[in-house]
Parts: structure tokens; sequence; C-alpha cells
């Protein structure tokens, strides 16, 4: 219990708990701070209150009390107080009496009063006022201590009872408030703001709703009273208030007056183990026995309706059948249309971050979690970070609807995000940040879900009253439908989101106007649906139509067949079929044989599969309003008492299976309108959180209501249910998350549109305000690092080459260094003109790319500042651009090649692999600009004199024509996104040339051609050499490529050109042995072939995707 020691409403004083040892060590106190529980103690306020107050008269009289010797001892103990009371209210009452004597007419005027006690020498006779507050007090008291003797003799048996005394298997969980730490401090004061504004625009949203009001048409919120109402009708129902409230007041009462070892050895048979147990462990015992005495009447409570209605096995419809599959194009319809909205709802699950922290799942990055969890899960791959739950959910949906009906249809999605109003201003920052994740910001609404405190029994009032310690815990899923139909309890934001417009209405009402006839609902705990295409199960919508339009349900639920009881408790869910009243408890005999024959309808007319007894005769196919079975989802955690367990047992052992709900749902919205207008609609369970008592409601109370009509659509996608029996997720689940995440982040529209937004809402300058985190323990593995070096004539060719180099740079692990090798007198300005040209919005989402400037110094060449930066920053690659390598036939080539870097670099460097990016490349994946409109070398031939004049000065001009060409890369017909890699097998050691250069292709759209020079026999047939490395490449060959295979006859330096001019390669892949300088016939190649060249060197591999990144 987090916090038992907090008061009931008025009492404001910190609480503390006295154990005292009974040793001569004396008595100790300790702070009720800690989760696992200690009890709250401390002296009556009604002491503290009187010696505070009597200490405040004697310093503002400036005179210290009779009998005390100055101010330090005006503090007296609880004895002497009510002493030196009494003898003050005698003094007073003898001078009030002289008085009244002296004065004339006094004897008259007040005759003398007959004593309501007997007169005592020592105190003044009561009036009748005082005679009734004591003798109510005595009443009070006698009560109690019964209360307390009774409690005391019921945990006596129940501790017995226990055969295991280790109090560690006593410790509660952790409970869910525990989230409210990692909240960053810095986001308090704009979340005050913002609830300010926010509150201002909702009263404002009230008064111009005046006349909807007066019609009575909505459900009014909640408050903290009406909630304590609730848990008082729902214990109240089967005669458990008050048992129930009689052992939580005198518990809280014991908690209150302190727990010493007098106190709690009335709770111990055995002498011995009296002596032999600590204190502390004394009171976690009994505490928890307490609970489970409390637990009793709440399973009674939350069991009792179930116990008294008869059920049946449910009408599950397939949905392979005709009349589902029939409504597909209804669904393409629909969606396209926006006549389907989505609805998401904060469950309050929390994750686990490392050590003690928890976090709001719903606002938590899962890898960050995941990498301190369960790291052995963390792919080398791709992976999409700094996403939230919430973000991924609504990323998802815009991706899925854009690719399948097209932007045109993403902006008709409507989006309700059910947010736990501690988490609601972070969702607020995010949707700004991430320009609400593609969505249109008038379609997005955010319906903030209160908390509330839990409740004790006051024992002099004889009801419950909520205790202002307590945590604040939500009232569950449930409640989020309720306030669909509240007024203006949601908003929509401005489209920068920094302005809040609440609804004039109901939620349901903004639905309808939005043409909006289907509410898809889902938790974001789902983590499922995260997989791809997962999100919207297009079966399951083409059934719930048509059972709409047949059967007249007003409602689907997607189920699972379930095999063990196990199951069942784990999604906390049961579905069946409430068959008539039955006012006895428990299932009729027939309804009982007829749980063991679950039904599937997969006719169009939906008749009920099962035989015989009360399930066959009533099987109509309208249900609900005509009074015959309907399906119902029942919760698992409210069926703990006998009775209800025997349902749920006879329920799961059935040889057919069982059906379980994955708590995704299809409402009508109409339908909704219409039973969302009486609140004791909902079953409110009690829910006990250490000693205090919570009301909650859940989804699933939708399927039982009057008006409610519910079909069963058995899932076809093998997507498991959300897990409902924890409320902390630990590492289990996030080995299982990362795997959905994996699969997630590997989908490239999903990252590209990720990448897309993000940088726009960075742009826009929204801040975050996210969960803080501790210090990461985690150890990212070693990538593969490419170094990309370039120098100012290569402003034109530094996208090409980055666009080329990033194939070797697939894995979140590796990193693409970008160095600008200048001269020392280089302009600073030019400098930061050329680093802006350096830019790769993917690699920089996820910190990838790394820009630097590497000068040369004393007037060192491009190749000793390289030989430093090689080791600097561990390159397993060396790329570099190239305008020299590019022979034209003139006088001038000569000169060029002496002066070109990457030659140099060629041949210097044997240790790596070097890739050579050309700008005379005849591939079609490179766009190269024209050297006039880089501003290059021949930027002034062919330019009128207003351009000549615009570049003087900086050629900031030129950088910005550079950026224009750059920008229509992906959208020009000459670049495209499709590689053609072009391979030379020179050795009979192929084997690590291919695997790098496969592992670094697409699979399934880019193309590997192994070729081989000298490969014919004069026969012109393949030599048998020729045939064993054709066979050893293709057993290389790293992934599922497109393969082909060319053969030559002639050297490397006469049929290598061609080739590359006829297959329009993008790369030509040459080996070299390590730590050997190129050929003639290599450096000859570099020159003449019209593509870019990569280098390689055997003792380098490719970086693979497959490990774990993790150390």
């Amino acid at each position: 219990m987090g916090q038992e020691g907090s008061k009931l409403d008025g009492e404001q004083h910190e609480e503390r708990i006295v154990l005292n040892r009974g040793n001569a060590e004396g008595t100790s106190r300790l702070k009720t701070t800690s989760e696992a529980g200690g009890a709250p103690s401390e002296r009556s306020s009604d002491h503290r209150s009187s010696a505070a107050s009597q200490s405040a008269r004697a310093s503002g009289s400036g005179t210290p009390p009779a009998g005390s010797k100055g101010p330090s001892s005006s503090w007296m103990r609880p004895s002497q107080n009510r002493a030196a009371t009494a003898t003050e209210a005698r003094r007073q009452a003898a001078l009030a009496a002289a008085n009244a004597l002296s004065k004339p007419g006094a004897a008259s005027a007040a005759p003398a009063r007959r004593p309501t006690t007997s007169p005592s020498p020592t105190e003044p006779p009561l009036l009748p006022e005082q005679a009734a507050a004591k003798a109510a007090e005595q009443e009070y008291q006698a009560k109690m201590e019964g209360s307390k003797k009774e409690l005391v003799k019921k945990l006596a048996v129940q501790i017995k009872s226990l055969s295991l005394k280790d109090p560690g298997a006593f410790v509660p969980p952790r409970p869910p408030v525990a989230k409210q730490s990692s909240i960053k401090p810095s986001v308090i004061d704009g979340k005050r703001s913002w609830l300010s504004k926010l509150t201002k625009n909702k009263a404002a949203a009230l008064e111009g709703m005046k006349d909807k009001l007066a019609k009575g048409q909505y459900l009014q919120p909640m408050s903290q009273e009406g909630v304590g109402g609730r848990v008082e009708e729902s214990l109240g129902a089967g005669g458990n208030l008050e048992p129930f409230g009689t052992f939580q007041g005198a518990l809280h009462d014991i908690m209150q007056q302190g727990v010493s070892d007098d106190v709690l050895d009335q709770f111990f048979f055995d002498e011995e183990e009296e002596r032999v147990l600590p204190t502390y462990q004394k009171w976690q015992i009994i505490r928890h026995a307490a609970e489970q005495v409390l637990a009793v009447y709440a399973n009674r409570s939350n069991s009792q309706w179930i116990e008294d209605e008869s059920w049946g096995p449910p009408n599950v419809v397939n949905t392979t059948a005709a009349s589902a599959s029939m409504y597909s194009n209804a669904v393409d319809s629909a969606l396209t249309q926006g006549s389907v909205a989505l609805l998401f709802i904060d469950d309050g699950r929390l994750s686990e971050m490392g050590g003690d922290e928890v976090s709001p799942l719903v606002a938590t990055d899962l890898w960050q979690a995941i990498k301190e969890l369960a790291p052995h899960k963390v792919p080398t791959g791709q992976r999409l970070e700094r996403l939230s739950v919430a973000g991924r959910h609504l990323l998802h949906a815009a991706v899925s609807v854009e690719m399948w009906y097209g932007a045109a249809a993403l902006k008709q999605v409507k989006v309700v995000l059910a947010i736990d109003c501690d988490c609601e201003y972070f969702v607020v920052n995010e949707l700004q940040q991430w320009s609400f994740f593609g969505l249109h910001h008038s379609n997005v609404i955010i319906l903030p879900l209160p908390r509330f405190h839990g409740f004790a029994q006051d024992m002099r009032s004889g009801h419950l009253a909520h205790v202002k310690g307590s945590p604040r815990l939500m009232l569950g899923t449930g409640y989020a439908m309720f306030l669909l139909n509240s007024p203006a309890e949601a908003y929509t934001l401005s489209a920068d989101g920094t302005e809040p417009q609440c609804l004039q209405g109901s939620v349901l009402e903004w639905l309808l106007d939005s043409k909006a006839s289907w509410l898809y609902t889902g938790l974001f705990s789902d983590v499922e649906r995260l997989r791809p295409e997962a999100l919207f199960d297009m079966d399951f919508l083409a059934a719930g139509m048509a059972a709409a339009d047949r059967t007249g349900a007003n409602m689907a639920l997607e189920v699972m067949m379930g095999e063990r009881e196990r199951e069942a408790r784990l999604h906390d869910s049961l579905v069946l079929s409430r068959l008539t009243r039955n006012t006895a408890h428990g299932p009729s005999p027939a309804a009982a044989a007829a749980l063991a024959r679950p039904s599937s309808a997969g006719s169009q007319h939906g008749t009920n599969g099962s035989a015989g007894g009360a399930a066959k005769d009533a099987s109509p196919t309208r249900t609900g309003a005509a009074g015959g079975p309907v399906n119902c989802n029942l919760r698992v955690s409210s069926m703990r008492t006998v009775k209800s367990y025997k349902l749920l047992q006879t329920t799961a052992s059935s040889a057919h299976g069982f059906y379980v709900a994955t708590h995704r749902y299809m409402f009508s919205v109409k339908a909704l309108q219409r039973m969302l207008v009486d609140p004791s609609a909902f079953h409110a369970d009690v829910y006990l959180q250490g000693f205090y008592a919570y009301a909650t409601f859940d989804i699933s109370d939708l399927t039982t209501f009057a008006r409610a009509n519910c079909a069963c659509i058995l899932g076809t996608q093998g997507l498991r249910a959300p897990l409902m029996s924890e409320v902390i997720y630990g590492k289990d689940w996030l080995s299982y998350a990362a795997g959905v995440l994996q699969l997630q982040d590997n989908v490239k529209e999903f990252r590209r549109k990720a990448v897309q937004l993000y940088d726009h809402g960075k742009a826009a300058g929204a801040v975050p305000g996210g969960p803080s985190s501790r210090a990461s323990t985690y150890k990212e593995k070693q990538g593969y690092n490419v170094l990309l070096v370039f120098t100012p004539e290569h402003a034109r060719l530094v996208k090409p080459a980055i666009r080329i180099a990033r194939l070797f740079v697939h894995n979140i692990v590796d990193r693409l260094h970008v160095y600008l090798v200048v001269p020392e007198t280089e302009s600073k300005a030019r400098i930061r003109e050329l680093l802006d040209l350096v830019q790769d919005k993917e690699l920089e989402f996820s910190q990838q790319l790394v820009r630097d400037v590497a000068l040369r110094i004393n007037g060192a060449s491009v190749t000793e500042v390289v030989a430093g930066l090689l080791p600097k920053v561990r390159a397993s690659m060396l790329a570099i651009p190239s305008e020299r390598l590019c022979p034209t036939g003139a006088s001038t080539d000569l000169g060029q090649l002496g002066a070109s870097s990457a030659l140099a670099l060629a041949r210097a460097v044997t240790s790596v692999p070097l890739l050579i990016v050309k700008a005379n490349t005849v591939g079609k994946y490179l766009y190269i600009p024209s050297a006039a409109a880089a501003g290059g070398p021949s930027s002034s031939l062919g330019l009128g004199g207003g351009e000549r004049s615009s570049n003087m000065g900086g050629g900031r001009s030129s950088a910005s024509a550079l950026q224009r060409s750059a920008s229509r890369l992906a959208a020009d017909s000459g670049a495209k996104d499709v590689v053609s890699a072009l391979v030379h097998l020179d050795s009979t050691t192929v084997g690590p040339l291919v695997e790098f250069v496969s592992g670094a292709l697409a699979a399934g759209s880019d193309t590997m051609i192994l070729a081989r020079t000298q490969a014919l026999e004069r026969d012109g047939q393949l030599s048998m050499r020729s045939r064993r490395v054709f066979v050893q490449a293709r057993m290389a060959v790293a992934q599922a490529l497109k393969v082909e295979e060319r053969a030559y006859s002639g050297t490397g330096t006469a049929e290598l050109p061609k080739a590359v001019e006829a297959e329009g390669a993008d790369l030509l892949a040459i080996s070299c042995p390590p730590d050997l300088a190129i050929s003639k016939e290599m450096e000859q190649l570099l020159q003449i072939c019209r593509t870019s060249i990569l280098i390689h060197r055997a003792m380098t591999s490719a970086p693979s995707g497959a490990g774990a990144a993790w150390s």
C-alpha cells in the first residue's frame, strides 16, 4: 500500500507509524514512504491541536501558562493538558457564577438548572449538548472497540491458516503511482500553463452549449463523491458493505493510533513465533492477511451479477463466411470516405525502464526499455527510436491509410485518443513535434482520462470517504467510453498544436457530424497491432458490417480460441452468451451442459451450432432487445468466488475449447449514443490498492448493456490478445515486443514518413516533454564506419557520393563520417556553405551522420590528411568523389590525372575498401548535377552576365542551385531506387567480394551481375575454372537478389568498360589483395570505366543486420 497513513478529508498533517519494540531500545518511529507499506500512526490530532493552541495562546499573551517555568515548558503531555484544561474551566465557571450573582436580578433571570449527571466536586456540570456529544463518543468508542476485536479475531484466523510466514512473499506489487516521478520537472510550468488555457476554453464551450445541457442528453462526468457512491453501491448490492466497512474502518483506526508490539501480538497465536519475528515482519504478515480479508468482500461484490445470470456458449461468426467477404468493398469505401474512426485507449499500463524506474507505456520509447532489460533482443539493423507507443500507433495508422488508399483518404481519417491526464501534456507536445504524424490536426481528438483518490471507511459518518493522500488511479477503459458522451470533455488542437479547442458537445456528436458511423477501438498496450498491415483487420471490419446488416448487431468483438484456463486469466476475458435472466445463483443445468459445446456460426444466417438444452431453443438471429441470448465479454478478474470460478472452470475444461476476447471492438456510433445515457449501466468493480477501495469500469461492460447486440468475430490474422494480467510490463513482455517493433521498423515507408515528419516538427520548434530516463547502461556494438572525404572542387558530387556511400550504412549501429578537407586559409563562410550540402534526413534522424572539417595544415596533401583520419574514426571503408578521373581525350587529361586525389588514395590506401564516385557515371541510381548548376570549374561558361555577377562574392547562389538540383533527386526521371552492381570475378577467392557487395544491396529490387573476363575456351565454351568461380560466387550471395552471369573472352581493361556501358551499371566492384598496391590495369579501369568503382580488400566483410547490438 502506497500511503496508508494519509488522513481523510480535512486532516492534512503527516502520518507516522509507531512501532514499539518492547525492549530496552525504547520506541522508534518509521515513516510510511515505501510502497511495501508500514503502518501509519500518530497521536490524535485533537491532542496536537489543543497543545498547539495552548502554546499559541501562551506565546501570544507574552506570559507562560500557570505552573510553567517559561516558554520552553509550554508543551504538556495529554494527561497534563486535560487536567490543566479542567482546572481552567472550573476557574472560569466560578468567575462567571460570581459575576452573575453580583448583577441585580440575576437570580430571577437565570434559575438554577438541574445537572444532567451527578455532580462531582472536581468537575463542572455538563450541558445537554455536551452530554449528548459525550454519549455519542462513548457509543462510537464502544463500536470501534467491538470492530477491532472482530478484526483481530478474523485476522488471527487468517494468519493461522497461512502456511508460509516469509514476509518477503507478502510484499504487494509496485503500485502504478511510481510513474509520476518520471516526468521531467522542466515540463511542470508548461503543463500548468496548458491546463489553465484548457480550463478557460472548456468553460467557454460549456457556456455556449447551455441549451444542449438543459435537454439532459449527456452523461455528466463523475466526481470524487460520485465514484465513492458507486463503490458503496457495488459493495452494498450483496450485503458486503457493512463487513467491508467495519474491517476497513477498524484497520484504518488502528493505523492512526499506532501499531505497537502489544497491538500486533493480538493477531498471533504462537508465542514462540511472537518472540522470533521482528515487528516489521509481523506487520507485513498482518497486512497480507488484511488484504485477503477485504478482497473476499470485493470479489463477492464484483461477481454477484455474473452469478445472477444464466450463461451459455457464444454465437461466433467465422470471417471466412461468404457473407463477410461480400463486404470487403464496403470496408474499402468506408475507410476512403472516413466513415471508420479510430479510438485508442490508454489502460494505464506501465513499462519497466531498468532499475526501479517505470514509465507510462503510452509515453515510452520501447527501444530504450529493451536496451536496459533485454539487450540481446536489440537488432543492429533498422531501428526507429524517439517514437513513443502512442506515436507508433498514430504513425502506423497514417502510413497504412496513405499506402492503401492514398493521401485523400488520409485527410478523412478521424482519430480519438483517450489518454491518461498525467500523460496528456506529453501527447500534445509529441503531436506538435511530429506534425500530428501526418494526420489532419482537426481530425485528432484528445480525450483526457481523470484520476481519482481511493476510499476508506469513515467510522463516524458510516460512509466511505476518499483519502487525499491515497494514490490517484484511473477508472478503467469503461470510463473512457463513458466520457465519449460527456459534454466538452475532449478537444482538438490548432495547426501548430498550441491552442486547444474544446468540442461544444460530445465526441459521439462530433463523429456523427464528421460522417463517421463506425468506431474501431483498441488499446495502446495492444502491441500486436503495430505489425505491418495489422492495424486495420479488413476481415474483422467486413464481418462486423455483415453482422450489422444481417443480425442487427450494433457492435462487434474480435475473439480467439482458448485451450487452457491460463489464457483466460492472462487476457482477462471469457466470452459467453447470456441466456434468459435467472435470479437463482449459477447457471441452469442445461446451460452448464451447453458450456462444453461452443458454437461457431459460419453461414450467412448466423445459426447457433450447439445442440440441445436452452442454448438451442434460444438462438434467434435477432438478439438483444428481443430477449434472446446476447454475447458478453466477461472479466475473469471479476470471477473469484466459488460459483463464478466454477463457471470459468467448466467453460475452460471444454474439449472443444472456448473463446477469449482480443479487446478489439467495432461500435456503431449511433448505437453508442443511444446506449451511453445511463451511468448505472456500467458495472462498478471494486479494486483494492493496498487498503483503499477504488471503482473500475471496463469496456467489456458495454457488451452487457440492455440495448447491446454484440457479434463475436473469430480473428483470422493470428494476432495475440494484449496481456491484461500485468500492470507493469517487464523483461518478458519487452523481449516479445522487440520482435514486433523490428518488423515495423523494417518497413521502408514507415521509416521515411517518420523522418519526414520529425524534420518538419523540428523546424517548427516543438518542445518535447516526455518522461525522463536515467543514465543508460546499454553499450552499443561497434558498427561499420564509412569515411567520406571531399574537397571544395567536389561540391556537385557531395549528394551523389552520400547516396551511394550510405548503401553500406544500412544498420543502426553504422556511421557515415563526412569530412571536408580544405586549406587552413579557407574562409568560415565557405566552409559553412559546403557543410550545408551534407544532408541525409534518415541518417540525421538516427544520428548516424557525422559532419566535420579537416584542415590541410602547412600545405599537407589530401592523402596525408586522410591517413590521419582513418584511425581517428576507425574507418571500415573510405569513399571519395572524383572529377579528374573522367578523361575527355583532351590534352589536359594528363595534368588532371596527376592532380587526382582519388587516384593518389587508391595507390596509398591498402587497408580498407575504397569507393570512388565518378562524375561521368552512366548508371541511373545517381543524379549528377551539371557543372554549371553546381558552380564548378566551368560554371562561368554558357551563362549570362547577370548570372555570372550573382555568383561573385562567395558562391552562395551556386550552393543554393545545387540544393535545388539535389532536392529533385528522387523525382527526377534520371534517378531510380534500383541499384545495378557489376562484380568482376578475377580470382578463385571471390566469396568475400560477392558477400560484401550483396550485403549492401536491397533484396527483391537490386540486381547483381557476376562478370568474369578471360572465361572462355578457344571453342567459345565456358572453362571449367570459370564454372567453379561462378558457382562459388552464387553461393556467397548474402540475400535473395536477382543474380545474372556474364562471361567474356577478353581482358578486364578491354571488356569491363563495354560491360559497364551495356548494363548501365551503377557500381563496378573489383578485388585487390590486402596490403598490396593496385596494378596498372586497375589504374586504367579507374580512368576509362564510366561508373563508380569499389576496390575491395579481402580482409574486410560487409556489415550484417542479423547480429545483436549489445556488449
